[in-house]
């Protein structure tokens, strides 16, 4: 029995021993496999959202150098020997051979034009006033012989913003990225200042006519200029620019030389945006492109010094551009989106946030840094969708002063003006009547951006009083 047992016991040891190899085997084989499966997984990947590929594969706009202001305002700056349609040209050209060729996630080497080549303005005109919601007239008076200095001092540049204002068309030629060259627009804000103040003087101490013709002439320049560019800061300052020409028109309106039986008003140029003026989801798409551009610098893990410290499948573990660039998207859609709703309907969502899902704890052990990325990079282009709205407030508050200047409404009488006017004359958030300030003979309105000057025009002492 016991040799029975022993052989009983030799047994069970002959047969466990493989047994037991075999679970060892299959321990290592399901930890190597466990491992092998995670880390595909973390260096996975996935694909690209389709539209997301539609954006991406977006091509630039083509427009003919002759035709396109654009071009020319690339290079407004060009020294007195260069044509500045020549180096807008170029500018944009080198830019673009730059971004063909350049090597994954560098950025693009150009030669742009040298800085110490341009022409600029600089703070000549610090002391020049700047026309909003407060009165420049008599200060431009004051100051003609100044002006004209400046005038005559900058001649050059303000002959080719004349030149620039006549162009059909402004269509960006540049292909969207982080480094791309920029048009000189702190240049073309300082022109439109002093342009403002020449139209000023010429209105007080020339032609009232010719003035307005020049204004027109100018406001006509900015819708194009915003309903045909599809870049943000360009929409932005020629929304400004805008607003100042109407601060300007109205000032003209308070004016006793200001004879409305004479002088013709004007009408197309205070008509509401159009929805190519106003609608930035142009700009909202080419911003996602600058966006992407960005990310791709970070693809292999440069900008963050991976390259050095880690190895390569490391790095793609950490970061994935595919996956990063369909949570931004999901973003930029919905801003998309926001900037087409109508004034009304914006209102209501001004106080939320355009947000994404709350990342998970999958989201970052998966892409750890695109996750950090896309919660921390947060486009808040909602600011500048008000500024358009407040933009189309200010011309409907443009059109009431002139209304009523024009039926010379008595001051106490403003108010039931309002209540009987047509809706093109209300506010474009509310529907209702803008808001009369009989002491101070001032229409408002509560816009939603930080842009002041586009909320409240002022008519002066001029109204008659019964």
């Amino acid at each position: 029995m016991i040799g029975v047992d022993a052989g009983r016991g030799f047994g069970l040891l002959v047969w466990t021993r493989p047994r037991v190899g075999v679970v060892k085997l299959l321990s290592w084989f399901t930890i190597i496999a466990t491992a092998v499966t995670i880390t595909s997984v973390w260096i996975w990947d996935e694909e690209l959202d389709p539209m997301v590929r539609v954006w991406l594969s977006a091509s630039i706009q083509r427009a003919p150098s002759a035709d396109n202001g654009y071009v020319f305002l690339m290079g407004l700056f060009a020294a007195p020997d260069d044509s500045p349609t020549e180096v807008g040209a170029q500018r944009a050209k080198r830019y673009a051979l730059a971004m063909a060729s350049r090597e994954s996630g560098r950025s693009p080497e150009f030669d742009d034009y040298p800085a110490d080549q341009r022409l600029d303005i600089g703070d000549a005109l610090a002391g020049l006033c700047e026309v909003e919601h407060r009165s420049c007239l008599e200060k431009f008076v004051v100051s003609a012989d100044s002006i004209k200095g400046l005038a005559a001092n900058f001649g050059m540049l303000l002959e080719r913003y004349q030149a620039l204002s006549e162009y059909p068309r402004f269509v960006t030629t540049t292909p969207p990225g982080m480094h791309e060259p920029a048009p000189p627009l702190p240049l073309l804000m300082a022109l439109h200042r002093l342009h403002n103040a020449a139209i000023a003087i010429e209105f007080e101490t020339g032609s009232r006519l010719r003035a307005l013709g020049m204004l027109a002439v100018d406001m006509k320049f900015m819708r194009r200029l915003m309903a045909d560019n599809d870049q943000l800061m360009v929409k932005l300052a020629g929304a400004r620019m805008l607003a100042r020409d109407l601060h300007l028109y109205v000032e003209f309106l308070e004016s006793p030389g200001f004879v409305h039986r004479y002088l013709q008003g004007l009408t197309g140029e205070l008509s509401d945006l159009s929805q190519q003026e106003l609608g930035l989801s142009s700009a909202v798409r080419r911003e996602f492109l600058v966006m992407a551009d960005a990310l791709e610098g970070v693809s292999d893990g440069g900008e963050f010094g991976l390259q050095e410290q880690t190895p390569g499948w490391l790095t793609r573990g950490l970061y994935k551009p595919n996956a990063t660039l369909n949570r931004m998207f999901v973003r930029y859609t919905a801003l998309g989106a926001l900037s087409r709703q109508s004034a009304a309907e914006f209102s209501k969502q001004w106080q939320g946030h355009v947000t994404l899902p709350p990342a998970g704890v999958t989201d970052y052990f998966l892409n750890p840094i695109g996750t950090v990325l896309s919660e921390t990079v947060d486009p808040d282009l909602r600011r500048h969708f008000a500024v358009m709205h407040d933009l189309q407030g200010l011309l409907r508050l443009t059109r009431t002063a002139q209304a009523i200047r024009f039926e010379e409404v008595a001051a106490e009488d403003v108010e039931q003006f309002l209540l009987a006017a047509s809706p093109a004359l209300d506010n474009p958030y509310t529907g209702a009547p803008f808001f009369w300030n009989a002491e101070r003979n001032m229409l408002r309105f509560d816009g939603l951006s930080s842009w002041h000057e586009l909320m409240q025009v002022e008519l002066g002492d001029l109204l008659p009083r019964s």
